[in-house]
């Protein structure tokens, strides 16, 4: 198996079995196979509306040992918990504690591609995206706001004491 950008891809064994992989059988001569895999991919992510941000991230996986005379992926069907969704149906949202991002889950159409030496060889690939939004007024106002006023308060205060007794202060505790 190929997917583009990987960093990381460990196999992890199905619930209550030693296998990773599971394969179907569905007539007339349709084989499925199935594979619990915890993948890390790299993505492009541009920070320059922070903490308003938004980004999308795809996970590409196909065969390229097998035509697509040989192996055709069908569109994905993408899980996250009891929820799925396919290709042309409304994304998955789901938050997480541990994020501070909003994160969509979307079935993307199975396509072709070909080796970049070999044009006329053609491989099936299938695609699910990941949209990652940030709308979060709060970060804005603990990362920035916040400090910065704390800051400001305190330079003003500063203003406020007199320098003779700052001057006898530092005198007292020498």
């Amino acid at each position: 198996m190929d997917v583009l950008n990987l960093t990381d891809l460990v196999r992890l064994p199905m619930y209550g079995g030693k296998s990773s992989k599971s394969y179907w059988l569905q007539a007339p001569h349709d084989l499925e196979y199935s594979e619990v895999v915890k993948v890390t991919l790299l993505c492009d992510l541009e920070f320059f509306n922070f903490p308003f941000d938004s980004h999308v991230c795809d996970f590409c996986f196909g065969d390229p040992n097998y035509e697509v005379d040989g192996l055709e992926f069908d569109d994905v069907l993408a899980f996250y918990g009891n929820r799925g969704t396919s290709y042309g149906q409304p994304s998955i949202f789901f938050e997480s504690p541990r994020l501070t991002f909003e994160v969509a889950i979307e079935a993307m159409k199975s396509y072709n591609r070909s080796r970049i030496a070999l044009e006329d060889e053609i491989y099936s690939y299938a695609k699910i995206r990941l949209h990652l939004r940030r709308d979060s007024i709060g970060q804005l106002l603990a990362g920035f706001y916040i400090p910065t006023g704390i800051f400001a308060a305190l330079s003003v205060l500063s203003f406020v004491i007199s320098h003779e007794q700052v001057s006898k202060h530092c005198i007292a505790l020498h």
